[in-house]
């Protein structure tokens, strides 16, 4: 269960630089390849996580063509989004919305991908509590109490949110527990720009955590030749934490520059097209 981070090879701006000029040419490749793979029917990738992850915008990073460094306002999602490709083709990328209410009814069509051997690949999206939700006010949050600040207020949301992510995480593998079919899964600690700085404790914290008893005791269930499991941090997007009417609730880390935001994302499509290919040998 490896933790994949490239920035703990890189030292300093200047090398930093050059690493991403020598791997940003290869992303669209990357994407394209990821596309053609998905668009000849072969699999079924879904994207799973609670809702605010950031699921929906690293889904659009497997689409040609499409911006995802600008950050867009954060809307709940109702059904099961298939993410479409050029010439409006289905690419088969499910992102199932992650709204507890709407999980029993959308999350069960990537399930049975899943057992029915059709997802090599399952993409798990975290983001260390730091979930957005489409409120004017932290204020009108059910975890708002009377007199709370807005770090009174963080303080319980991101607690509440990351014990929902290992919940999640959980109730996923309980029904994927008679898999017979190869899978690899990708748990993105996503909205790194947001925990930049304290990187090393939410390394030890997923790994180490709750989130990590459950990942080896499941691969130790199934056997390692049937489910495998990497962490990949990175950032689908550079953006601080706030409200519809941008009340601040996180902000971007100091020393989180664009050099680190690209580099994690292209090392990410790297590890997913590696995935895609080898299974699909």
């Amino acid at each position: 269960m490896a933790w994949i981070d490239p920035s703990a090879a890189i030292k300093g701006v200047s090398l930093a630089k050059s690493a991403i000029d020598a791997t940003s040419p290869s992303v669209l490749s990357f994407v394209r390849r990821s596309a053609n793979l998905i668009l000849k029917g072969r699999l079924i990738v879904p994207v799973l996580g609670a809702g605010g992850t950031g699921k929906t915008t690293i889904s659009k990073l497997f689409v040609p063509n499409v911006k995802t460094d600008i950050p867009k306002p954060y809307s709940e999602s109702w059904h099961v989004e298939d993410v479409y490709l050029k010439n409006h083709i289905p690419g088969r990328i499910l992102v199932a919305p992650g709204q507890v209410k709407r999980i029993p009814r959308t999350w069960s069509e990537p399930i049975r991908a899943v057992l029915n051997g059709k997802s090599p690949l399952v993409i798990n999206v975290v983001a260390n509590g730091y979930h957005s939700f489409d409120l004017p006010s932290f204020r009108e949050h059910k975890c708002f109490h009377p007199g709370d600040d807005p770090d009174d207020f963080m303080e319980k949301y991101l607690r509440l949110r990351l014990e929902l992510e290992t919940r999640l995480l959980k109730q996923f593998l309980a029904s994927i527990r008679s898999l017979c079919f190869p899978i690899h899964m990708i748990t993105v600690v996503n909205k790194q720009d947001l925990w930049w700085n304290r990187g090393r404790k939410v390394r030890t914290e997923y790994s180490e955590g709750e989130y990590g008893r459950l990942i080896r005791r499941f691969s130790r269930t199934v056997g390692a030749t049937i489910f495998q499991h990497d962490f990949m941090p990175m950032s689908s997007v550079m953006s601080n934490l706030q409200t519809t009417t941008g009340e601040l609730l996180a902000e971007m880390n100091h020393g989180y520059d664009y050099f680190a935001h690209q580099l994690h994302r292209d090392v990410f499509l790297s590890r997913v097209q590696g995935i895609l290919e080898e299974r699909l040998k």
